[in-house]
């Protein structure tokens, strides 16, 4: 599990005279109801009972107002390890610890809110290929012309046995008008590129060192534009 955290929940504040010693008081000591919330990420589904309470007691711990279940896949990104799988979201047996998870944030006063999906598209084990998101693909097959033909086409690739044919393309090849000259920024150009980065290391905040002790040496980000791409995001050692 992860968490990340989010701007805090804002409230209207009724109309009352307060004094400067309550204003101090409140800001060092906010009420909980002004806490931070956080993402709380359940990477590919990888929690326990245990884990659970754990995590919610020291955003209690630490002031918290509450978090934002958030069950998802990603872990394995820019090159990242795999994360062993936990159970199958939405399954029996992740709905018992979801359950668990709202038993715990009411017992300790926090407040719990709950992405309705597991990663980017909604999904679980009821939803069957046939509802689930889908892609193109394609084969390819050249043939010589002038005459014709009867020939079986190749299915192109599927995904746990799903299949279905839309359409078969036929463009004459003209030899005169192909170009050696490659197609570039392709990935730019359909939008699949990503820009990523990671953040600064926030464990501090659920420790009890102190944030100038735990701030030194950690990584600041730099973004440096390069011609013709996409920006880099850089590290650069805190000065």
């Amino acid at each position: 599990m992860a968490a990340l955290l989010i701007p805090g929940h804002s409230q209207t504040i009724p109309d009352q005279d307060y004094s400067t010693a309550d204003l101090e008081d409140n800001f060092i000591k906010p009420s909980p109801e002004y806490g931070t919330d956080c993402w709380w990420w359940w990477l590919n589904g990888n929690v326990t009972r245990e884990a659970i309470t754990s995590d919610l007691e020291a955003m209690k711990e630490k002031g918290f107002h509450g978090a934002m279940i958030f069950d998802a896949g990603g872990h394995n990104q820019r090159g990242n390890r795999d994360i062993p799988a936990g159970p199958l979201f939405a399954s029996e047996e992740w709905r018992k610890l979801f359950v668990h998870a709202l038993d715990e944030a009411e017992r300790l006063g926090l407040e719990i809110g709950f992405n309705i999906q597991s990663g980017w598209n909604l999904g679980g084990p009821f939803i069957t290929p046939e509802k689930a998101a889908k892609m193109l693909t394609y084969s390819r097959t050249e043939i010589s012309g002038g005459t014709e033909v009867s020939i079986s086409l190749p299915q192109p690739p599927s995904r746990r046995g799903f299949y279905r044919d839309i359409a078969v393309l036929a463009f004459p090849v003209d030899s005169s008008r192909i170009s050696d000259e490659p197609v570039r920024g392709l990935d730019l150009k359909m939008g699949v590129h990503e820009l990523g980065g990671s953040a600064p290391d926030c464990r501090f905040l659920l420790t009890t060192r102190k944030p100038s002790e735990a701030l030194t040496n950690l990584p600041s980000w730099s973004v440096h534009p390069r011609s013709g791409t996409s920006p880099v995001i850089c590290p650069k050692t805190a000065s």
